[in-house]
């Protein structure tokens, strides 16, 4: 795990990247000096560092063929998300069955664990279905994927 983004917790860090980008404990008031115990692993950090993957400061990890580890989201009353891990042979099954017990949240994957394509593809095809066109099946709009343009200025006026 890459520990570019917090130097500990307890105190105020100087472990800017840039004049854009603090660390994970930068609301904190009071200065108790680096306590530099943090792994990384905190969710603060955790955070930052994909945040610093979206950005290119951090390079993507290599993706993941022996374990499974997604975000899990919920919406309405239970609007909190989690991490979860599966490993083993039946990582894949086990996956599936946990996002298929578990209507109305929503699986993602974390940009410092990817998820391997070619070794989980059925986990692949739940967390982007696609149409009969190989794009995204939530933009689909029928035959030709895209509306036409009568559709389009029926649909917007």
């Amino acid at each position: 795990m890459l520990n570019t983004t917090c130097q500990g917790h307890g105190g105020r860090c100087d472990c800017r990247h840039d004049e854009y980008s603090e660390c994970a404990h930068y609301s904190m008031e009071i200065d108790l000096g680096v306590v530099s115990y943090c792994d990384g692993t905190c969710s603060g950090a955790l955070d930052l560092l994909e945040r610093d993957i979206e950005t290119g400061r951090e390079a993507c990890p290599e993706e993941t063929t022996g374990t499974i580890t997604l975000r899990v989201g919920g919406h309405g009353r239970t609007p909190e998300s989690y991490v979860v891990t599966f490993e083993g042979a039946s990582a894949e099954e086990w996956a599936l069955a946990y996002i298929a017990a578990r209507t109305g949240f929503y699986f993602s994957e974390l940009l410092y664990r990817p998820v391997s394509h070619a070794a989980f593809p059925r986990l692949v095809d739940a967390l982007y279905p696609t149409c009969e066109h190989g794009m995204a099946l939530e933009l689909c709009n029928g035959p030709d994927h895209f509306l036409s343009r009568d559709q389009e200025m029926a649909l917007w006026g």
